[in-house]
């Protein structure tokens, strides 16, 4: 994924409620990385995101929360 891509994705995902911080694809699956100590968004929320991104080629979408929770303690 270029970066002109990620700055789109993250643009979504701040449009559709999600505060993203960063984005990346792994194979088929894209990775979307929420802002430390954000509210997590309901599943229709997600859903209507992943509609979204779909439109984009972006079957699978997923939230990166290990790396969330990881950063977010201490």
């Amino acid at each position: 994924m270029d970066e002109k891509e990620k700055a789109a994705v993250v643009a979504i995902c701040q449009k559709q409620g999600v505060s993203a911080v960063d984005a990346w694809a792994r194979g088929a699956v894209l990775v979307v990385k929420p802002e430390v100590g954000a509210a997590l968004p309901s599943a229709e929320v997600l859903r209507e995101l992943a509609v979204v991104l779909a439109d984009r080629g972006h079957r699978y979408v997923t939230l990166d929360l290990a790396g969330w929770a990881v950063e977010g303690e201490g």
